[in-house]
């Protein structure tokens, strides 16, 4: 799940916003909003905190009572792992950088793509070389792929987390690497270490 999202207690808004005597669309219009939005809320899809925020507080305006951004969560989402089904990082390593994309693949729901770049090269360019990653959030399964181009060549491969001992990492044809990590820990650290 992106950065900032939350997961709304969707039934909850749906009663507060009826308690108060609010159509979808009216909702929608004094948070700021689109009624589609308003709609994934009260369906309890993911949405970001401040967007559940401003919902809050039009509601909180509207009761005449503070109604905050913790009372909107949903609490047993929180606890379990069948929201996310598989989070995937692909690292494309060239000669002085690499690039990193993640797909995010939510139950139900179509998949999430976002892309960033990394700098990941030791400072002196020899000796071991890492890139860690995690979870933020419960999931059914973590996948790390790193690709290799030609002038990025490596000797050694392993991956480490803090909690688990090294991990078998299985090299696939043409400078692939591939880890699966069932049920990864939310917090945990994911470490691929490679030399070159």
């Amino acid at each position: 799940m992106p950065r900032g999202h939350v997961f709304p207690a969707g039934h909850v808004v749906a009663v507060l916003r009826g308690e108060a005597g609010l159509t979808q669309d009216e909702l929608a219009m004094r948070a700021g909003y689109g009624l589609r939005t308003i709609g994934k809320i009260e369906s309890s899809q993911p949405t970001t905190s401040p967007t559940l925020a401003a919902v809050a507080t039009v509601l909180s305006d509207t009761l005449g009572r503070e109604v905050q951004l913790a009372d909107l969560l949903s609490p047993q989402l929180a606890v379990t792992r069948d929201f996310v089904g598989e989070h995937v990082q692909w690292l494309e390593l060239q000669a002085s950088s690499a690039t990193l994309t993640e797909t995010i693949a939510y139950r139900d729901q179509p998949l999430s793509v976002r892309r960033c770049t990394e700098n990941i090269a030791a400072p002196d360019g020899t000796g071991p070389q890492c890139f860690r990653t995690g979870v933020e959030q419960p999931t059914d399964c973590l996948t790390l792929l790193a690709h290799f181009t030609a002038e990025r060549a490596f000797k050694l491969f392993e991956g480490v987390s803090s909690r688990r001992s090294s991990q078998p990492i299985e090299l696939l044809p043409g400078r692939l690497v591939f880890w699966r990590i069932a049920s990864p820990i939310p917090g945990e650290i994911y470490e691929l270490r490679w030399t070159t």
